[in-house]
């Protein structure tokens, strides 16, 4: 029913949190093996090291957007579980949907869900690429996140490849609840004196960053969505502002912007192992971030099963004597 809200309890469970303040951080070093569990397995009818599916691509006849693809759906999956054949499907990571309607039926509103500019205006960037509407940081996003996967797993999805999975990081989101964040952000890591020396910060509880950038005239600047929307976004531009106290606080804040996104990969993973422990099956996830200095998405090898490819492009690296296929 269009405008329903996802109910969280039936389809999804308990959703595991990600806090400031725990006792156990994001550890960059620790995980399985990157892809091990599905290595190695035919793609393209050869044993590749560098893809580890065989597929076979077809334009995809369905979508899963609505309650109502669902039954179509398991239906399909189930045939091709048969046949023994993987359901891995495409989703634009901060949409999860290409679909116009998708906002709509499932009630998403941008003041709950969406990034907002430092004018105060709430933006998606749909149907435009990069698909946007909800913001990685923002906790209605990450539950609806959550629980619309665990739909997929539910209709027999055995994984799921992210594109656009570096999320809003360009942009960041200036709205009270990710603010309020980077406040709590700030004052796990730095203590008052230290925020007072570095930042210039007299009182943590007060500061609000969007409001510090206006005053600083940031806001007069704009900033192009793809081929989406024009918003009010300063870019990096405070990166090499004349007064050290906002070029560290800047700093800051691209960190706090990764820590956003690499908090819901880890939200993302812990529920899934959860959801294989319960049934017994395997999901995989892949992803295309490649966020600067990262070196190749290495902070995310320890929530994801593959980065950086597309099984869904008729394309293959050059292997042995084969050329490059690039479709």
């Amino acid at each position: 029913m269009p405008g329903k809200r996802l109910n969280i309890d039936e389809h999804a469970g308990q959703i595991l949190s990600t806090k400031y303040g725990s006792s156990k951080p994001l550890n960059l070093n620790s995980g399985r093996p990157y892809s091990l569990k599905f290595h190695p397995i035919e793609f393209y009818g050869d044993y590749s090291r560098d893809f580890p599916f065989r597929a076979t691509l077809a334009g995809d006849p369905f979508s899963i957007d609505f309650y109502e693809d669902l039954e179509q759906a398991k239906a399909i999956y189930t045939m091709n579980h048969a046949m023994g054949m993987k359901n891995i499907l495409y989703r634009a990571f901060s949409s999860l949907s290409e679909n116009m309607e998708f906002m709509s039926y499932w009630n998403l509103s941008k003041e709950e869900v969406s990034p907002m500019d430092l004018n105060g205006t709430y933006w998606t960037s749909f149907p435009y690429n990069p698909y946007t509407i909800g913001y990685e940081g923002r906790d209605a996003w990450r539950n609806f996140f959550i629980n619309f996967m665990k739909i997929l797993f539910d209709a027999g999805v055995d994984g799921v490849e992210f594109d656009g999975g570096e999320g809003c990081y360009d942009y960041g989101s200036f709205d009270p609840e990710t603010i309020q964040k980077f406040n709590q952000y700030l004052a796990s890591k730095y203590t008052p004196e230290e925020l007072s020396e570095r930042f210039g910060i007299s009182d943590i509880n007060s500061f609000n960053f969007t409001q510090y950038l206006r005053d600083l005239g940031y806001h007069k600047y704009a900033c192009e969505v793809g081929a989406g929307p024009v918003i009010v976004n300063p870019g990096d531009a405070p990166a090499n502002d004349p007064d050290p106290h906002v070029r560290a606080l800047w700093e800051e804040w691209d960190n706090f912007k990764r820590l956003m996104l690499l908090e819901l990969y880890k939200l993302l993973w812990e529920n899934i192992s959860q959801w294989e422990q319960e049934t017994g099956r395997e999901f995989y996830i892949s992803t295309r971030v490649g966020l600067p200095g990262w070196f190749v998405d290495l902070p995310f090898l320890q929530y994801v099963d593959g980065v950086n490819w597309e099984y869904c492009w008729f394309s293959a690296p050059a292997f042995g004597d084969r050329p490059d296929i690039i479709g």
